[in-house]
């Protein structure tokens, strides 16, 4: 039986149809649905965009079928127990695994066994060979059988899979930094040129790329056992370049966001740049002891 789904076959018989986006960037994933529905007189069509959290009083309505892109999200609505069909398509391509491995199979089990993955109606991934993956690592991490994953565990079309891992058209590049709030401590004497200099280079650049600015949630834990000037620097750099046009703060609180949002990583090694690798996307990491970014 064939488990590839385009448009027609996944949006068969809905006719009130709500899309629960991430957020608006990561829109552009569920753009084709939109563009396949739009001119349907018969059909209602309601866009969400949750944030890190849906609303708490969304309800469902009363939707035929809710898409849905992220694993936060996902599990939300599975708590509210809701009357329509839930479908679970995961916005961004992660690099392929062995199917036949179990320890190459580690990285994605997280994802996997997630709720939304576990509970929702249909899971749609980006390839045959994914699909296999989800199968055997869920037919080995729960009691049921695997053909109920073989069921409900579809691959997408050609057509599905044009937008997904896409942010929105932009002629701009968008590079991810982080600095890690070890090396404030590692690097005491050298951080903040290290910082002027990067921030000036991609400055330099600024009318070809974007900066999302990983600004770690740990930097005030270490702010008793740093140079209180330094500190001070770090502040009024922040408060500088986080004002500017090119550049875009990011809390780091989602990495899969964050990576999917952007086209490569500069900065410290850190989960982030685990993240980026796995979706295939540039790399690479700051060195405090050369004197150039």
């Amino acid at each position: 039986m064939d488990k590839r789904y385009d448009y027609g076959k996944i949006l068969s018989g809905y006719t009130r149809v709500c899309f629960v986006s991430y957020s608006k960037d990561t829109w552009y994933a569920f753009k084709g649905f939109y563009d396949y529905l739009k001119d349907r007189d018969d059909c209602k069509i309601t866009i969400i965009y949750a944030g890190e959290t849906l609303d708490l009083s969304f309800d469902g309505g009363d939707y035929d079928v809710i898409f849905v892109q992220d694993i936060k999200t996902g599990k939300t609505l599975i708590q509210k127990n809701l009357r329509g069909k839930i479908v679970y398509m995961p916005y961004y391509i992660l690099e392929e695994p062995d199917a036949d491995n179990p320890d190459n199979l580690a990285f994605i089990r997280g994802i996997v066994t997630s709720d939304i993955v576990i509970k929702a109606d249909k899971v749609l991934v980006q390839s045959e060979n994914m699909r296999l993956s989800y199968i055997n690592i869920l037919e080995n991490e729960t009691d049921i059988e695997r053909r109920v994953w073989e069921d409900k565990i579809g691959v997408c079309s050609d057509a599905l899979m044009r937008n997904l891992g896409k942010k929105n058209p932009d002629n701009k590049k968008t590079i991810a930094y982080e600095i890690l709030p070890g090396s404030f401590l590692a690097y005491e004497d050298k951080i903040i040129d290290k910082l002027k200099e990067n921030l000036s280079v991609f400055e330099s650049y600024s009318d070809s790329i974007n900066i999302r600015w990983i600004i770690n949630e740990d930097m005030d834990k270490i702010k008793p056992c740093i140079n209180p000037g330094i500190y001070e620097e770090y502040e009024a750099l922040k408060e500088e370049y986080c004002s500017k046009s090119w550049v875009i703060k990011d809390d780091g609180k989602d990495g899969y966001k964050t990576a999917y949002l952007s086209d490569a990583f500069y900065g410290d090694l850190c989960e982030n740049t685990y993240l980026f690798k796995l979706l295939n996307k540039p790399v690479m990491i700051a060195d405090f002891n050369i004197n150039n970014a």
